[in-house]
């Protein structure tokens, strides 16, 4: 992709194509947080009562996002954490292409995870904010088929009301 943004300096939105409850609205308003805000990067969160095996939000006392850690890699205090990534994100442009390649795959499954651009964002002393999508089935993805079916019939409700 960082061919096609060559020439791009602006925000570049990163969605996940599992995640097919989420509105344009949620994301007009992430953009719009976005920009008012001026981080280099806002993460779409959400809080989850029993957030399992999604990577948490790590945030200071002044609420910016310090780093996002996936569930596997986390220490109990951190897994007690209920907001979680969406795995949405806006991302300056020119940031971005640069912070993919300080990332590293030391983590418990050897991989590259984008999130560690928000460490890397911090490591350069920018601001990374985040989102609170107030709905969490609008961003919950589709990783089994009992996660499909209950987007389903979440999408049969939200049509038979319209």
């Amino acid at each position: 992709a960082k061919d096609a943004f060559s020439e791009y300096s602006g925000t570049i939105l990163i969605l996940c194509g599992d995640v097919p409850l989420l509105s344009a609205e949620t994301l007009a308003e992430l953009i719009h947080h976005h920009v008012a805000e001026g981080d280099i990067i806002t993460v779409l969160t959400t809080i989850l009562p029993e957030p399992g095996s999604y990577g948490r939000v790590i945030k200071n006392d002044a609420g910016e996002v310090l780093r996002i850690v996936e569930a596997r890699d986390a220490d109990e205090k951190e897994r007690s954490v209920r907001e979680i990534n969406t795995g949405i994100y806006c991302v300056e442009g020119g940031f971005l292409f640069e912070a993919v390649t300080e990332i590293g795959n030391r983590n418990a499954q050897g991989e590259y995870y984008l999130t560690d651009i928000v460490a890397v964002a911090r490591g350069k002393g920018l601001r990374v904010g985040s989102y609170i999508a107030n709905d969490p089935a609008e961003v919950m993805g589709i990783n089994t088929m009992e996660d499909l079916s209950i987007a389903d019939g979440l999408l049969r409700q939200r049509y038979s009301r319209s």
